[in-house]
Parts: C-alpha cells; sequence; structure tokens
C-alpha cells in the first residue's frame, strides 16, 4: 500500500510482505549540518575499493556522514547509481534482506534490480540464484554503482553475512559497497584490508575536532559560545557527536554555560542520562510527554501518532498519501522537532515519515519504562491496531507481540502465514510462530499448517505428525467458511509428507482427495497439491494421467506466480514423453518450457536445471552427445553445490554421456559427485533411481564387480509385485547386469522378468520402457531361441527408428552390436529400417568395449618414488602446468571446485608435493609429463 510507505510492483511481489519505501530512502542532509570535508574526501576515495565500513558506537554520526558523502558523490563527474537500505531486526530473514537490496538497486537504476527481483517473487529461498542474477546485472551495468546498508549491526544471520561476502567477493569493479554499524560485521576484512579493498572509519575518526565542535554549536544548534567554552565542551563529550547535541539542547537558554560545562563528566552512558534528564525537563509538558509515548514506535507519521498518544478516533485514519501533509495534532507536533533539530530524521522527501534518532529513542523508552511502565503494552496495542488496518503486517505482529496481545497476533499471523511460507520466509515465520504460546498455535489450523510448511521446506519430516494431527483436531468441527480448503490443503501436505516416505500409494489418495476438495479460487494451492498428483500418477506407472495432470498444472502454476511448481510440472511433462517414446515431442517441450520460463524471469533459478538435464537426456538419447553435454552442463552450473536431486539427476546423466564418449574418468568423478550428493538420503525412491543408473555406468565400463555388488543388494524380482517408476529402472538395470556381467546368466528367468515389465510398460503406455524390455529380451533369448531373439530386436527397433533412438542401444554396446548387424545383413536394400540400423551399429561400434574388470579406474604404471597418479589426476596436473586455476579445470571437466581441490590433494600427496610449482616440477622429473608444457 502506497499510502504507508510501501513499495508496489515488481519489488512488493517479491516478499510475503510488503517492502517499505522509507527504508530505501536516503536520508539528505540538514543545510545547517557540519560539512565533515576530510571525512567525505577520504569515503569519495574509497569508491574505488570493494568496501568502505563504518563502525562506532551509537550517536557518533556514522548514518549523517555516510548521506552526506553520498550526497557528494552524486555530484562528482562520474556519478554513482546509489541504493540505500536502512536495515532492522526483521532484515534476518534472507528473502527479506535480498529483496530490499534488490529494490535499492532498482530504485538506484531501473533495471538494474528487477531481474533478482523476479527471481525472489518466483523463488524466495532461492537466494543463490537471485545473487547470481544480481551480479550478472551489476557487471553488465555501464555505470558504478554504490549499495549502502545503514545499521548493518542488526544483521546476525551468518547465512546473510555468508551472502554479502559472496557478494563483495565475485563482484564486478562498478560495485561498491557501504556498511554501517556500531560493531564490526563478521565478514573477511583482514583479506580486503590486505588488498587495499577496505577502506575503514572508527570511532576515533568521527569525534569531532574542536572546529567542527565549533562549527556545529554555532551553525546547527544555534549557540554562541567562546573557543574556550567549546573546547572544554568538545573535551567532555570527546567529540562524541550525539553528547555534543544533547549539551547544546541543555546549554539553551542556560545563564552558566562554564558552570553547566563543568558539571557533567563520565562515561557517555552518564552524559546521556544526565543530558536526556536536561533536555526532557525544559520541554514543554506535552511535547514530553508525546516525546515519551511515541518512543515506542520505529517509524512514525501524524496519524500513526494520534493513534498511539489516544486522540479520538485518531486510529481510523489512514498514513498520509504520498506528498500529502494534512494537519493533525502529532503533525504540528513533528514539525516542531524538527524546527528544534530534537534527534527527528525524516524518512521520505515529503516529510510525511519520521524516526527518532535510536540513542535518542532508545532513552526515551528507558524513561517511559521507568515513569509509566503500565502504559507500554497500551501504546503498543494501539500501534498495532493501526498498523494492521494499513495491512503493515509486520509492524502490527511486532507490536502485537510487545503488548502481549497473542490473541491479535494469532489473527495476524493466520491472516498471513500462508503467504509468508509460500514466498520463502520461513525463518521470519518461524520466529513469529515460537513467539506465540504454542497451545494457541496448536488451536489453530491454519497455525499448524504453517508449521508443517515450515518442517517440509527444512526436511524435518521425523517431527511433522503433532502439528498434522493438531491441524486435523482443530477442523473437525469448524464451521469457517474456509474449512473446506483448509482441509484439502491439509491433505495435499499428507500426500507431500508421503512422497517424502516413499509411500506413493498413499500419496496418490491423498492428492486426489485434495484436489478435489480444493476450491479453484486457491490457486497456490492446487498448484502445489497438483505436482504432487501429477508426481504420483507418474511413479505408480499412471503415465498419460500424469502427463495430462502436469501440462494443465504449469498453467495454473504459472498464474499463481507459483515457479516451483511450474518449473517441475513443465520438467515432467519432458520426462514424461521420454518414458512415451517420443524424444522429439519431449525435445519440443523443453525447448518450448524453456521459452517461456525465459518469459517469466525464472531462467536462473535452480530448479530450471531440470529442463536442461531433461533435454540434454533426450539429445543424449537421439544420438547429438556434444549438445547434450552442453545442456548438462549448464544444469550444473545452476544447479550448483547444494544435495538436490536435480544436482544429482544431472552428474548421473553426465557420468552415461562421458562414458559413451568413451571417458571413464570423467564418467567416475560424475558417479562419484553424484555418491557425495546422496549421502544421508532414505534409501528407495529417487536414491534407488540414482544407485540403479550408476550401476548401468558401471556395466558400460566394464567393472562388474561394482555392478554386482549392486545387484546383490537389490530384493530379487517377483511376478506378484506392483510396478513402479523407481521399481522398473531397477529391474531394467538387474537385467542388464544378469545379461552382461554374469559369466552363466539364468536367461529363462530374466526373460520372464522383462516380459513382465514389457506388458506392464505397455499397458501404461510407456513406449520407452518397452523398446529397452525387447532389447534385453533380445539379448536373454540369443543363445537357446535365436529367432524369438531377433523377433524381440526388430519389435524394439520398429519403436525405436521413428523418433531416432540410440542411446539404449549404444549403452548395450557389442552384446547388441552383433545382432544388429545379423539384422542388417538379412534385410532387402529397400528396408526402410536399414539406414536407421547403420546409424546404430555406427554409434554401437563407436561406444567403448565392456569386459570384465576393465572398466575399474585405470593408473598409470607405478613410478619410482611416488604412488601412481589415476588418468584424470594426470590431466589436472597437466592442465595445472598449462597455468589453469581450479576454477577453469572445474570447468573443464563440469565438476565441483571441491573435487578438483580433492584431486590436487591426492596429486600433492602421490608426488610428495607441497606447492603446484613442486608438483610439476617432480611430475617431469619423473617422466609423467615432458618438460616445455603439454
Amino acid at each position: 500500500m502506497t499510502s504507508i510507505g510501501t513499495i508496489s510492483g515488481a519489488s512488493a511481489r517479491a516478499a510475503g510482505l510488503p517492502l517499505l519505501s522509507t527504508k530505501l530512502y536516503l536520508p539528505a542532509p540538514r543545510a545547517t549540518t557540519v560539512a565533515r570535508r576530510r571525512l567525505i574526501a577520504r569515503v569519495l576515495e574509497g569508491l574505488s575499493t570493494r568496501l568502505t565500513l563504518f563502525a562506532a558506537p551509537a550517536g557518533f554520526g556514522k548514518s549523517t556522514l555516510l548521506a552526506q558523502a553520498l550526497g557528494e558523490a552524486r555530484r562528482l563527474p562520474d556519478a554513482p547509481r546509489i541504493g540505500w537500505v536502512a536495515l532492522d531486526g526483521g532484515d534476518n530473514d534472507p528473502t527479506r534482506f535480498w529483496s530490499y537490496a534488490c529494490a535499492a538497486l532498482e530504485r538506484a537504476s531501473p533495471g538494474l534490480g528487477a531481474q533478482p527481483l523476479a527471481l525472489l517473487r518466483a523463488a524466495p529461498a532461492e537466494h543463490q540464484a537471485a545473487l547470481a542474477e544480481l551480479l550478472n546485472a551489476l557487471a553488465a551495468h555501464p555505470e558504478p554503482v554504490v549499495l549502502a546498508f545503514d545499521d548493518y549491526h542488526a544483521i546476525v544471520n551468518p547465512a546473510i553475512h555468508s551472502a554479502v561476502a559472496a557478494l563483495l567477493a565475485h563482484a564486478p569493479p562498478q560495485l561498491h559497497l557501504l556498511i554501517a554499524g556500531r560493531t564490526e560485521p563478521p565478514l573477511p576484512l583482514a583479506r580486503w584490508r590486505v588488498s587495499g579493498e577496505l577502506v575503514e572509519i572508527r570511532a576515533a575518526d568521527l569525534r569531532f575536532t574542536a572546529a567542527e565542535a565549533l562549527e556545529f554549536l554555532a551553525g546547527t544548534m544555534g549557540l554562541r559560545l567562546d573557543a574556550e567554552h567549546v573546547a572544554l565542551l568538545e573535551a567532555r563529550t570527546e567529540g562524541w557527536a550525539a553528547g555534543l547535541q544533547l549539551a547544546a539542547l541543555s546549554l539553551q537558554g542556560q545563564a552558566d554555560a562554564r558552570g553547566f560545562i563543568d558539571s557533567f563528566s563520565g562515561s557517555h552512558r552518564h552524559i546521556v542520562d544526565y543530558l536526556t534528564e536536561e533536555v526532557l525537563a525544559r520541554q514543554p509538558e506535552h511535547i514530553r510527554t508525546f516525546l515519551l509515548e511515541t518512543s515506542i514506535l520505529g517509524r512514525m507519521c501524524g496519524p500513526l501518532c494520534d493513534a498511539v498518544v489516544g486522540l479520538a478516533a485518531a486510529d481510523e485514519r489512514p498514513a498520509p498519501a504520498a506528498g500529502a501533509a494534512a494537519d493533525s495534532y502529532s503533525r504540528l507536533v513533528l514539525d516542531e522537532l524538527e524546527r528544534q533539530n530534537l534527534f527527528l530524521i525524516p524518512l521520505d522527501d515529503q516529510r510525511g515519515w519520521y524516526r527518532y534518532h535510536h540513542l535518542f529513542a532508545d532513552l526515551l523508552r528507558h524513561r517511559l519504562g521507568h515513569e509509566q511502565p503500565a502504559l507500554v503494552a497500551e501504546l503498543h496495542r494501539r500501534a498495532a491496531r493501526w498498523f494492521e488496518r494499513q495491512g503493515a503486517v509486520a509492524e502490527a505482529m511486532g507490536h502485537a507481540l510487545a503488548a502481549g496481545e497473542s490473541e491479535l497476533a494469532t489473527r495476524l499471523l493466520a491472516a498471513h502465514a500462508g503467504r509468508l511460507a509460500a514466498n520463502g520466509e520461513m525463518q521470519t515465520l518461524q520466529r513469529w510462530l515460537d513467539a506465540l504460546p504454542r497451545e494457541q498455535m496448536l488451536a489453530n489450523p491454519r497455525l499448524c499448517l504453517a508449521q508443517v510448511q515450515v518442517l517440509l521446506f527444512e526436511r524435518q519430516v521425523a517431527v511433522l505428525e503433532p502439528y498434522i494431527q493438531a491441524a486435523e483436531a482443530a477442523l473437525a468441527g469448524a464451521a469457517e467458511p474456509d474449512a473446506v480448503a483448509l482441509r484439502g490443503e491439509l491433505l495435499s501436505q499428507r500426500a507431500h509428507i508421503a512422497i517424502e516416505c516413499g509411500a506413493f500409494a498413499d500419496a496418490l489418495a491423498l492428492a486426489r482427495q485434495a484436489q478435489a476438495m480444493l476450491p479453484d479460487s486457491e490457486h497456490w494451492a492446487r498448484s502445489t497439491n497438483g505436482l504432487m498428483l501429477g508426481y504420483a500418477l507418474m511413479v505408480l506407472g499412471h503415465t498419460a494421467e500424469a502427463a495430462t495432470v502436469h501440462a494443465e498444472n504449469i498453467r495454473r502454476s504459472r498464474a499463481a506466480g507459483n515457479a516451483l511448481s511450474a518449473l517441475f510440472s513443465a520438467t515432467e511433462v519432458v520426462k514424461l514423453a521420454m518414458l512415451q517414446g517420443r524424444l522429439g515431442e519431449a525435445r519440443a517441450s523443453a525447448e518450448q518450457a524453456l521459452s517461456w520460463v525465459a518469459a517469466e524471469g525464472w531462467e536462473q533459478l535452480a530448479p530450471a536445471s531440470a529442463l536442461h538435464i531433461w533435454l540434454g537426456n533426450a539429445l543424449l538419447e537421439q544420438g547429438d552427445l556434444a549438445a547434450a553435454g552442453e545442456q548438462l552442463a549448464h544444469a550444473i552450473r545452476l544447479s550448483g553445490q547444494r544435495p538436490t536431486i536435480t544436482a544429482a539427476r544431472s552428474h548421473a546423466f553426465l557420468a552415461r554421456l562421458r562414458q559413451l564418449e568413451g571417458d571413464t574418468a570423467a564418467a567416475n568423478v560424475a558417479l562419484a559427485e553424484v555418491d557425495r550428493i546422496c549421502q544421508g538420503w532414505q534409501p528407495g525412491g529417487e536414491r534407488a533411481f540414482f544407485e540403479a543408473y550408476s550401476a548401468r555406468v558401471r556395466v558400460m565400463q566394464g567393472d562388474m564387480p561394482a555392478a554386482r555388488r549392486w545387484a546383490g543388494q537389490r530384493a530379487p524380482w517377483s511376478p506378484s509385485e506392483s510396478p513402479s517408476y523407481f521399481r522398473e529402472i531397477e529391474l531394467l538395470t538387474l537385467a542388464r547386469v544378469a545379461l552382461i556381467a554374469e559369466a552363466e546368466p539364468d536367461d529363462a528367468a530374466v526373460a520372464e522378468q522383462l516380459a513382465w515389465l514389457r506388458e506392464h510398460a505397455q499397458a501404461g503406455g510407456r513406449t520407452a520402457v518397452v523398446i529397452e524390455a525387447l532389447a534385453l529380451e533380445a539379448l536373454a533369448h540369443r543363445r537357446h531361441s535365436p529367432a524369438l531373439a531377433h523377433q524381440r530386436l526388430d519389435a524394439a527397433l520398429a519403436l525405436a527408428a521413428p523418433e531416432g533412438m540410440v542411446g539404449v542401444f549404444a549403452e548395450l554396446g557389442p552384446p547388441i552390436g552383433g545382432m544388429l548387424a545379423q539384422s542388417q545383413a538379412r534385410r532387402a536394400p529397400d528396408d526402410p529400417l536399414r539406414p536407421y540400423l547403420a546409424r546404430l551399429l555406427s554409434v554401437v561400434a563407436r561406444a567403448p568395449k565392456s569386459a570384465p574388470e576393465q572398466g575399474a579406474p585405470q593408473a598409470r604404471a607405478a613410478l619410482p618414488g611416488a604412488e601412481a597418479l589415476t588418468e584424470r589426476e594426470a590431466e589436472v596436473l597437466r592442465l595445472f602446468a598449462a597455468g589453469l586455476t581450479s576454477a577453469e579445470i572445474a570447468r573443464h571437466f563440469v565438476v565441483s571446485i571441491n573435487t578438483v581441490k580433492t584431486q590436487l590433494k591426492s596429486i600433492y600427496g602421490k608426488l610428495g608435493a607441497h606447492s603446484r610449482a613442486e608438483a610439476v616440477a617432480r611430475a617431469r622429473e619423473l617422466g609423467i609429463m615432458e618438460r616445455g608444457g603439454e
């Protein structure tokens, strides 16, 4: 709502709660403020570095100096664009913090923060993607940019500090960060100090000199003191700006200035206590009362202050609209306080919103609590009611909790918890849930569901049940209008929990019930549940219905702005097309989805990697290995280092690709990444998929012991079991291991298992599975029933040829190659399958040969004085010798930088080296590399 100083449009939608435009207002220094030229010059000179840090206790003039310096910067010939954020404790939620940072940059230079804000809006938990997009936008920005964070000491979240450090570490030279706070932030300051990238302004720098104190007391405060009095006052306050200001306010009207100055001494705290009493005692009673009662407010305007001080019907008045300055009692008082320079700071250009100087507000609140402790809760209660009517949820919640108004806080949070959860502000939501009495939270079904959403987000499935049961109990007799919708949300969350636990049949039943119960108007809830429904259908083999559900869910999710559901449903559409054997359709669907993903501004989100993964797999299946590699490399960059399903899948498919290219070492590196990512996952489900996929690659490599070890840990097939997506790939892989890795396979048993799989896949429309089963059946029958074997192979070829499917045949390699050659030889010259067969034979001929024990990681011959280096380690060493950095080598192999560092550590250990140069020299000495470069 613009009426209370919030940001509208894209910026406001980027977070669950409105962004306050007053937090983005760079304070304009008063015309009478002392111009601190020596410090301004230091700040301006420091704009060419990475960071300027203002660190000093309250009252030293950090914000004033910062505003002065940035005002001067705007007048420079090459003036930077300036973004400003005034931080507070509520900004410890990473989504909220980065939303404000991006909004500040967008305000500084339209277009600079828009894309990161759109990403935060689409997937608020994806802070890494938003930060990457912000860095890209800054790198492309033609002008210098300054981003200032005031009151940074309010930030205590380590995740935010880490992200700010990452922003600074990777920022282009156009960006300069200014941080002002009462304490030194936990950032790698020493590193930047040593490299000359840090300018520091501390308390000692901010102290007023005698000349500056004279100018301040005379020019700003209107006092006429002789030089001796000024020097004495400056010595008594030690140049402390707040102390000087308080002393000047106390001195106004004093006949004996020298006596007054002599009467106070000691620490800053004692000076402040003494001078505050002096300042308050000299105010008219109505001003003193106003100052004390409004001190509870973090920001204030006339109508709000009227409501807090208890004027009749004042709490019904709205906040001032932009540019408005309607008179009211409080408005007149605020004007007077500003004229008196009484620690009042404007928060916008229209002088509609103000705040007290933080130190002065602290002292006023302390005085209020001492004099009228019973009034404090009532003042917060009045403020909470006013902010609630204005739609300012965060401030209403803060004042309600401060007032001990748990019923009001419960009502507020129940109304807005869903929006907070949907927009990823989980830390803010959890903080408020924790602040409520537990019995009230458990009695409210909305809050129970909100708690479940937070715990699901953190994958804490084991502790969910009490909240689910409490929500069910609260809804059992609920008669509120949206009780049905809440029951639908509850069922949807139960479906999600069932999926996490691998109970897919239960998940399907629950998701169906939820979808039938959720009203059409509940777009977000229906789109989230649609993803659960489609996923359960796919896993249980209802391929066509799953495709229909996901196609509809894409439309609904995009309309609701639910990026995660839209992206994953789009991915499932591609995956299902591949399962149906429609490779062309899969590619077209992926390319179409990537087009609208770019239009929505979601292409940098980590979940978008799933579309690139499955597009890459479709290309791989059609034999376009180079294009497939590009897609998978892009997917890995988007996925980052997080242990997600998409990250594991991208490396699994990359292992398949590298092995088809004959690069066993690279395939092993990719498989190691899959193992690393899946560590700690529950058995079954997606983990079962990746373990089976890794076993397939081991068979391709000829690493039969590894493949057999995997097979020995699987449950044997039973004709009575129910088919599912994860069991299907497991059984197909077990058939591969039996037919290729075993010396004496039980062909009949394998053929029976494959026939069962094929029949179920045909019934479910999963043509890709039918093709693979038929190809494996051909291998199972080739020794005892050659005619039946070729019948099965012909059936597989007939289904695979229209889509140009080659990947599955290339994986089976020489065992299927001989049968393909026989099939080609017996066909007539004009047989339409001959060109396709010729391509298959060419691909299989290029595929690496699988032989028992062949595919284990190869090593060089043992070297005198050193352990053997693997082929990959030798290649890493050659690239280091050529001058590539760890990051460049990681990009070359499409692995994480941590993997490269691990390999380098192994190289150092084997060669007895302690540096890159020493390792290269040692390798050349041992004959591992030739001299003169590689």
